[in-house]
């Protein structure tokens, strides 16, 4: 398969080093992945997606040039950033942090006051009610480790293949991979230990599309 990494920074104008400062890793690591000299993976997909603002699975294809779509801007100082952010696009610190979310059985529930503030990423400028939890639990490890904020929209409907806040009818919350839904079902994708399966969906109360991502 044709990597086509480069070709996406080439099109954001960044350098290795702006995109490894992006996402929190070193500009060796993204040389490698660029010249497939290491493994593609979906955790590495999706942290390169924050970098230049698309889908991670549009970055197994070559980058279309439009003005539409949304590129990262690197910033000229990380100083008022918190720990471990992506100086990519940052706004107010006023996302609210609504709890945990399990990466394995979900049984953590929705806190009604946020427990703590985050930067707002650029695709939740203006939207009202959005808001960030963190992952807790292995069962997602390939693609969020423990301790990355997952930041949700609450209105864009989620597609195919997309993260997923999911919060069932008993109040707890969970974060996966929606891979298809129907009127009777949905199904959901686990990474460790690797799993597909389906939940009634008259035992979900609400879904949410994970748009960006913050690691710990």
């Amino acid at each position: 398969m044709t990597n086509h990494l480069l070709a996406w920074r080439d099109q954001c104008g960044l350098t290795l080093q702006q995109v490894a400062d992006m996402i929190g890793t070193d500009k060796t690591q993204i040389s490698k992945l660029e010249h497939g000299h290491r493994r593609l993976t979906e955790g590495w997909l999706n942290r390169l997606a924050v970098a230049y603002g698309c889908q991670a699975r549009d970055l197994l294809g070559p980058p279309t040039d439009t003005p539409q779509r949304p590129r990262a801007q690197p910033t000229t100082s990380t100083a008022t950033l918190p720990k471990g952010a992506f100086s990519v696009d940052m706004g107010m610190r006023d996302l609210p942090i609504r709890g945990l979310t399990e990466g394995g059985d979900g049984h953590y529930a929705f806190d009604p006051d946020p427990i703590e503030w985050c930067y707002r990423p650029a695709a939740l400028n203006g939207v009202r009610d959005a808001f960030a939890l963190y992952v807790t639990g292995t069962s997602m490890e390939d693609v969020l480790m423990e301790g990355t904020l997952v930041m949700v929209h609450p209105s864009q409907p989620p597609r195919p293949m997309d993260l997923v806040v999911v919060e069932k009818t008993d109040g707890s919350v969970f974060v996966k991979r929606l891979l298809r839904r129907s009127e009777q079902s949905i199904q959901l994708r686990r990474y460790n230990p690797p799993l597909d399966y389906d939940i009634p969906r008259s035992l979900v109360k609400a879904m949410f599309r994970v748009v960006a991502t913050q690691l710990p």
